[in-house]
């Protein structure tokens, strides 16, 4: 469809969901090392207040990179359900491009 003056460019989009996908799991990973923390209270002298704050800091962070991660993930769904739809918008141009016999064909096809 270049030739045309259609340009769709799939790649960017399979990128984008790969390189999201890797975010993704990167978050996970983070999360999943956030939540083997174990936090002693008798390593703070029996000071509760203290480690409770801190279990409540690491799970609040340890649920964000979760949805985090999840953010990624339908990020990623969605680039490459772009680059799908338009891989199948791109072949459907090019066909009726293609066939198009006549001026008034021609014009309708290169309206799409």
């Amino acid at each position: 469809m270049s030739a045309d003056g259609l340009y769709y460019l799939p790649e960017g989009f399979r990128e984008g969901a790969r390189r999201n996908g890797i975010t993704a799991d990167a978050a996970e990973e983070a999360g999943d090392s956030l939540r083997r923390v174990r936090i002693d209270d008798a390593a703070y002298a029996g000071a509760g207040a203290f480690p409770a704050a801190l279990a409540t800091v690491r799970d609040t962070q340890a649920r964000s990179l979760a949805q985090a991660a999840q953010g990624r993930d339908s990020m990623a769904a969605a680039d490459s359900a772009v680059a799908a739809t338009g891989e199948e918008m791109d072949a459907t141009a090019t066909e009726a491009l293609g066939s198009a016999s006549t001026l008034a064909d021609r014009a309708i096809a290169d309206s799409m």
